[in-house]
């Protein structure tokens, strides 16, 4: 499978500082947030958003794109824990390519990890999260909410847990970030966070000096929790 890298900044602009509230209770709610708006950076292999801080989880709900089958570029689209700024990185999601899709889950340095008993299709909704449970316990879980099949499983992860993302991204093989396939557009909702957030950030993919995928402009931490964001193929 794919191998995820670290996002590489090229420009960064607009900064602010917030913080958002620890949330303590166990089940996932809606974090109450500052204002913190995002500095915008290029990046060679991810769109989207992530925040910067100290985390205990991340969630959030994405459609699946649709990929021709005579498109042989790669999309894939996960939630996780760290990988911002450090090359440690917990993370699930699903894999387009071809008009196939694949969920999977992964912690860096391994590969990806399929799994193949889930049968995902385009236009449903999935539900992923990452979350600790306790000492270097995490549980990941995704969710088909159009099939109701669920993945749950606690892995032992020692990151430091200093970033969280919502990612749409061109992944990563032995030969290199892999060309991002012509998705068309998805959409996030639902997002949520544990932790404290500092600072956010807003990642415009960059493909041989062009921007081929673009998050939706969010104009603070509030309204991308509140009302998600959407991402485009514009390459």
């Amino acid at each position: 499978m794919y191998i995820r890298r670290n996002v590489v900044a090229l420009a960064v602009a607009l900064l602010l500082v917030g913080t958002a509230q620890s949330a303590k209770a166990a089940p996932f709610a809606r974090a109450d947030v500052a204002e913190p708006t995002a500095h915008v950076l290029a990046s060679t292999n991810w769109s989207g958003y992530a925040v910067t801080g100290k985390f205990t989880g991340i969630k959030g709900t994405f459609t699946v794109p649709q990929t021709s089958k005579t498109d042989y570029g790669v999309v894939a689209e996960w939630v996780g824990i760290d990988g911002f700024a450090n090359k440690d990185l917990i993370q699930c999601g699903v894999t387009e390519t071809g008009g196939i899709t694949q969920a999977w889950w992964e912690i860096l340095p391994g590969f990806s990890v399929p799994i193949t008993w889930m049968k995902i299709s385009a236009g449903d909704q999935v539900e992923v999260s990452v979350r600790w449970e306790g000492t270097d316990q995490w549980s990941v879980v995704i969710l088909d909410k159009a099939t109701l099949q669920t993945f749950h499983q606690v892995f032992t992860y020692n990151g430091p847990a200093r970033s969280a993302e919502w990612v749409v991204e061109a992944p990563s093989s032995i030969a290199g970030i892999d060309q991002m396939a012509k998705y068309g557009e998805t959409s996030w909702s639902a997002l949520t966070f544990l932790g404290n957030a500092h600072n956010m950030w807003s990642m415009w993919l960059v493909q041989g000096a062009k921007v081929v995928s673009i998050p939706s402009a969010v104009p603070n931490l509030t309204s991308l929790v509140a009302n998600g964001f959407s991402v485009e193929y514009v390459g």
